[in-house]
């Protein structure tokens, strides 16, 4: 498919035509998603993006240790709920 992209993106008007045609018909993508898989550029392989992680995985491993107990609570509820789990979490890990 990036062959098939970089071609497409450096023909003129009527060869790109050509090229959509062709490949919606070995693809069987409707031609609307196949024109936006061939006009944009393939992404460069990089590292991960955004935001690097908040906490460590000490951390993570008990937030997955409370979230458990909870019973697998949602963010917003479990936030307050946590100085209620941890004595239990801790008296379940030593026990």
């Amino acid at each position: 498919m990036h062959v098939v992209g970089s071609r497409y993106r450096a023909v003129g008007r009527a060869e790109r035509s050509l090229i959509l045609n062709e490949f919606v018909q070995l693809t069987g993508y409707h031609r609307k998603h196949a024109l936006r898989l061939l006009r944009l550029a393939p992404k460069l392989a990089g590292g991960r993006r955004g935001r690097r992680p908040t906490y460590g995985d000490e951390v993570r491993s008990a937030l997955l240790v409370l979230w458990n107990l909870s019973d697998r609570l949602c963010s917003k509820r479990l936030k307050p709920m946590a100085p209620l789990l941890l004595p239990a979490a801790i008296r379940h890990v030593r026990g």
